[in-house]
């Protein structure tokens, strides 16, 4: 397996500092909108941001989220790959459009409700994965764990206030 740059690296580190500003940034727009002042743009920017950090996250090496390589590397199934190197890729795009899919729901613009219900639902099954990984001992995969999990049950919330379960 090719070396990780120190520029990826470098990188990686602050796409991790840029999502928390984003957040930061996105939690103030819910705030100010709260009390009646207009931030729509701000929240726009802040999730849209988040997007584009979550996109970019799904670019890191395989190294990065917690493959090593070793002599057992050649031992590893499909299932292994899977679960170490595609379901992270995929977790992470799919944490990029569930926040996508928020931002059109709290808009109220069209196609919210397909953003939500393929974003969650991909997030779903990738959350199962994830946890697998993390039980057998993959414990680089526990931060993309924490958001798989809560963007899914944010955006079935979304789903269900807006009557799509029920």
């Amino acid at each position: 397996m090719a070396k990780v740059s120190p520029f990826a690296t470098k990188l990686y580190k602050l796409l991790e500092l840029a999502e928390k500003i984003f957040l930061a940034i996105a939690v103030l727009a819910l705030v100010l909108k709260r009390l009646d002042v207009q931030s729509n743009e701000l929240l726009i920017l802040a999730l849209g941001g988040l997007s584009t950090v979550y996109f970019l996250m799904a670019q890191r090496p395989a190294l990065e989220i917690g493959n090593t390589e070793s002599e057992d590397s050649a031992k590893l199934g499909f299932f292994d790959l899977l679960v170490t190197t595609i379901a992270p890729k995929v977790g992470w795009i799919s944490c990029s459009v569930a926040v996508v899919g928020i931002l059109f729901w709290y808009q109220k613009w069209e196609g919210f409700k397909e953003m939500l219900l393929l974003g969650g639902s991909t997030l779903f099954v990738v959350s199962l994965l994830v946890s697998y990984a993390v039980i057998n001992g993959n414990k680089a995969l526990i931060v993309l764990l924490m958001r798989t999990v809560s963007l899914c049950l944010i955006c079935a919330s979304l789903l269900s206030k807006d009557g799509f379960f029920g």
